[in-house]
């Protein structure tokens, strides 16, 4: 994985710390494979999947999100149904009534 990694066939400057070369799907087969492949796939790979699932449940209850009004959300079909131009939203902080407690 370290020399997939570093490999200059697939990434520029790949000995720099540069995360955003992440944000666009543009690497090609195994370049970029977080859970390794095949046999040695990580065995801690599903446990990692429902934790970050777990975790993003639990930041987006702390926020209210509702439909900009006037704007349309126009349906199409694809594999499923999705929207032709993205949802526009207004995100509220809520209020929560948490107490601090010390660990």
């Amino acid at each position: 994985m370290y020399v997939a990694k570093h490999h200059l066939d697939f990434w520029q400057q790949p000995l720099e710390f540069r995360p955003e070369r992440f944000l666009h799907r543009t690497h090609k087969g195994y370049s970029f494979y977080p859970y390794g492949g095949g046999m040695r796939m990580c065995i801690g790979m599903h446990l990692a999947r429902m934790e970050i699932t777990t975790i993003i449940a639990l930041f987006i209850s702390q926020f209210e999100c509702k439909l900009k009004p006037g704007v349309p959300v126009t349906p199409i079909t694809y594999l499923t149904i999705k929207t032709k131009e993205g949802i526009s939203l207004m995100i509220n902080v809520l209020q929560l009534n948490v107490r601090k407690q010390d660990f």
